[in-house]
């Protein structure tokens, strides 16, 4: 992770490969420091051959990651 920012609770994660950047996103992801309260960081996510493919966050009910609106994440799990 890079571009840390406590204070709007945003950074970039930027991936090598196509392959393992979801596991690398989570492994990085761990590495995060923790927000008091019922926030999330949001993470703009880059993977090099493809480039950017959007901007995630961490659910605090299922543990993943995901793009776009929580409430569709929700229903896909």
């Amino acid at each position: 992770m890079s571009n840390l920012d406590l204070k709007s609770r945003s950074g970039t994660y930027v991936n090598e490969t196509i392959n393992g950047w979801y596991a690398n996103l989570v492994l990085a992801g761990e590495q995060l420091p923790k927000i008091p309260g019922e926030r999330s960081w949001r993470i703009d996510v880059y993977v090099k051959p493809i480039g950017f493919v959007g901007t995630y966050r961490r659910s605090r009910s299922t543990g993943l990651w995901f793009a776009g609106q929580h409430r569709f994440h929700a229903v896909g799990n």
